[in-house]
């Protein structure tokens, strides 16, 4: 009986010894191994939007990613160089990050803002990181076909301006005429292939001198160029000597009529 209570006592006390030594070794393992879950490194904060040129009333989607997670961010735009107008949306605004740090938002540039065409947009957490993206006003100027033969007229459709702006149509990087635009800070503009002209191709495009907001460059073939104003449209033609007004309407039907002096330009009252 003694012996068997020493055999039993040994036993347990291997079995005892074995136990703790692998919980030793496994505690060991698990103290070198790699944690099972990372922490997250936190990225630098990043803001965007969608284009980098956009027209007047045009919606501009903005993106924003990598700030702290649920933290509320505010946004801005102003002007290249801290310029804001009352009224035309420069207001700050306030958003809230995901858990991912991320959020989306919207801003347009209003049809009264004056003050430059470059903008700058910021993002200020409350975790005080900040972002900054820029972007640019444009206008538009399009013709609905780009092909012509000699006698044609082409028609142009200026839009993106502001209400009541002074634009100047530009030929070949040239002042051609200056017309006014509508309430929706739209012109128009009449451009006639002459019959036979030695010109060569030109390079039209409308601009707003005193705000700097250009539009895109069309080009297209030889041409004498007619432009819609407030109260009456200026003739200019381009390769030739004369020089007459009309009427606003008669775009594009009235002939000039010969002078004596050759025309530089012609600008409406």
């Amino acid at each position: 009986m003694t012996k068997f209570r020493s055999r039993w006592l040994s036993t347990l006390a291997l079995a005892t010894l074995f136990a703790a030594a692998s919980a030793l070794v496994g505690g060991l393992a698990i103290f070198g191994s790699p944690p099972l879950f990372k922490p997250r490194l936190q990225s630098s904060p990043v803001i965007q939007t969608d284009k980098a040129a956009y027209l007047a009333g045009e919606a501009i989607e903005i993106s924003g990613s990598g700030f702290t997670p649920l933290e509320r961010v505010m946004l801005q735009v102003k002007h290249a160089g801290g310029t804001t107008e009352i009224g035309a949306g420069h207001e700050a605004w306030f958003v809230n990050a995901d858990q991912d740090g991320s959020f989306t938002s919207k801003w347009t540039i209003s049809s009264d803002d004056d003050a430059g065409v470059n903008l700058v947009l910021t993002a200020a957490g409350s975790s005080r990181a900040t972002a900054q993206a820029e972007f640019a006003r444009v206008a538009a100027f399009s013709t609905r076909v780009r092909s012509y033969k000699p006698g044609d007229t082409v028609q142009f459709h200026a839009s993106g301006f502001n209400p009541n702006q002074l634009v100047t149509i530009q030929v070949n990087n040239q002042d051609a005429f200056t017309t006014q635009t509508d309430q929706s800070g739209q012109a128009t503009a009449s451009l006639k292939i002459p019959e036979s002209s030695s010109a060569g191709s030109l390079s039209v495009r409308a601009l707003a001198p005193e705000s700097g907001l250009v539009s895109s460059n069309i080009v297209i073939s030889d041409a004498q160029a007619v432009v819609s104003a407030a109260s009456v449209a200026t003739l200019f033609q381009l390769d030739g000597n004369a020089s007459s007004t009309y009427p606003a309407g008669a775009i594009g039907s009235a002939q000039p009529r010969s002078t004596s002096t050759p025309m530089r330009s012609s600008v409406p009252g």
